[in-house]
Parts: C-alpha cells; sequence; structure tokens
C-alpha cells in the first residue's frame, strides 16, 4: 500500500486480492560467463497472472526499495543495476508456468460487474489509476502486446479499453484498437479512450489531482446552466 500510495493511487479503495507483498524476494541475473547470481533480496508486489478461466498462468514481480525523507520512508521501483556492466535492470519481471502460458492472460484485478463491464488497460498501477477515473472493474495485461493478446471471457458485454499515449509511434493506441476491434466483432459494446497527451491513465489521475484542473473543473461546472 505504501508503495501504491506513493505513485498517487488511492489506498483506501479496495486493493485486489490479486496482490501480495513479498518482504525479501531473491533478485536473479545472467552475468557474462552465462551463471546466474542472486543480486539480493528486495520487497516485492506480487500480482498473479490468470487466464479467464482462472487459472494461474504467471507471476507479476514488482521490485521495490525505501528510501527515507525526514521521517518517512518513500516506496519506490527499486533501482538496479547490473553487478559487472553497470546497466539498469528491469525493476518488474514476469514468470510464466511455461512458455507461451501468459498469452492473453492478465492481472485480473477485479471481477466483472453483474452488467458485463469490464476495463481493461497496460500496466498494473495504471490500471489502478483507470479504476478510479472510471469506477468501473479492471484487468491488467502487463503490456501493448498483452492488451493486444487478451483473451475475454463469454460474459463481457460492455468494455472499455484504455490506451497508453504513446510518443512518437502509437503502440498503445494501436493495441488497444486491436483489442477493441476483435470484441467489437464478438458483439461487445466497446469504448477506447487514451489521454489526450502522453502518457497513462495515471498520468491523467495526476493532471486532474491537481489544483488548477479542479479550479477550472468547477469553473466549467458554475457556468453549467
Amino acid at each position: 500500500c505504501a508503495y501504491l500510495r506513493g505513485r498517487g493511487l488511492n489506498v483506501n479503495a479496495p486493493v485486489s486480492g490479486e496482490l501480495r507483498y513479498q518482504a525479501a524476494l531473491p533478485y536473479w541475473v545472467r552475468v557474462q560467463d552465462g551463471s546466474f547470481r542472486q543480486l539480493g533480496t528486495f520487497p516485492a508486489m506480487l500480482a498473479a497472472i490468470r487466464s479467464t478461466d482462472g487459472q494461474l498462468q504467471g507471476l507479476h514481480q514488482t521490485y521495490l526499495q525505501g528510501r527515507v525523507k525526514g521521517k518517512h520512508t518513500h516506496w519506490q521501483k527499486a533501482d538496479l543495476r547490473h553487478p559487472e556492466t553497470g546497466e539498469p535492470l528491469p525493476a518488474k519481471k514476469m514468470r510464466s508456468r511455461y512458455s507461451g502460458s501468459v498469452s492473453g492472460a492478465a492481472v485480473q484485478l477485479d471481477g466483472i460487474r453483474d452488467d458485463g463491464s469490464l476495463l481493461v488497460c497496460e500496466g498494473i498501477e495504471t490500471a489502478l489509476a483507470a479504476r478510479e477515473l472510471f469506477a468501473l472493474p479492471v484487468w491488467a495485461a502487463l503490456s501493448a502486446n498483452g492488451v493486444r493478446q487478451c483473451v475475454l471471457p463469454e460474459s463481457v458485454k460492455r468494455l472499455l479499453v484504455c490506451a497508453d499515449h504513446d510518443e512518437p509511434r502509437p503502440i498503445g493506441y494501436e493495441a488497444a484498437r486491436h483489442l477493441a476491434t476483435r470484441a467489437t466483432e464478438r458483439g461487445i459494446r466497446v469504448q477506447l479512450w487514451q489521454p489526450e497527451t502522453a502518457g497513462d491513465a495515471l498520468d491523467e489521475l495526476h493532471r486532474r489531482q491537481r489544483p488548477a484542473y479542479r479550479i477550472l473543473e468547477n469553473l466549467n461546472a458554475a457556468k453549467q446552466p
């Protein structure tokens, strides 16, 4: 929760049971002689990756580190470096049960609503932000390719696809449009959304939380007859 709060998310809202916290998760890296070396153990946020039938197909791992500022510890994605080259290492990893098992699967942060509504987007933090913005149950497909390949259950009747606004190439939008097209062909009512400026739903949530945005929003509301 401290990490999610640090990302500007509402931790007072229910956090999915599909997310777990691990206090000390090993981080392994391949070194130049081809062997693997443990870089250390780090706190981590774990997320279950499931297929539409609910079967566990993989695990998403976000490695974290805390930085003390005054009396408080601020949690963020771990800043990791290769022990030999010094190159940056990814703070996020994905493990699958077997090769290809996570294709079409997602982190199912919420169950599908009784009216068949579902929201799909890329990252976990992005998904939690989109849930705040649109008040819909959400799945995180974990990448643009994950959105493109996402398999929707038969119970989905209404779909909102939230695309990342990538520049210069619209990778997120292209993936979202592909999913939207597939869903439309199945008779699902589909809407597609992306931020007006570069970023994702989390960036949009931050923008709307700024005082200037709220002032303009109140002024526009006051102008309504």
